[in-house]
């Protein structure tokens, strides 16, 4: 298992084994658990971060640019809303 790390907006994201990490200038901003990330990471060719922010939260993607961006969305505000699907960036 490689350890994927990279940093897109304000933030900087690791990734390693089942957990992604993501920290601002301050602080730990969410740790999650994702249990097929090990899978996802090595079976993915692209990986790519990305960012989006709505009314109420904010995203990181961290997606497969070589699978039509399919990959994870990390949800910054409420871990439960965080879900594996395809992000909304053009290759």
């Amino acid at each position: 298992m490689r350890l994927i790390s990279g940093h897109v907006h304000r933030y900087d994201v690791i990734i390693t084994f089942q957990s992604v990490v993501v920290i601002d200038e301050t602080r730990i901003v969410t740790r999650q658990l994702v249990p097929e990330m090990r899978k996802f990471i090595a079976n993915a060719n692209i990986i790519t971060f990305g960012w989006a922010e709505f009314p109420d939260f904010e995203v990181i993607y961290i997606y497969n640019k070589d699978d039509d961006n399919f990959g994870y969305a990390v949800n910054l505000q409420d871990p439960t809303l965080s879900e594996w699907g395809y992000a909304p960036f053009r290759n």
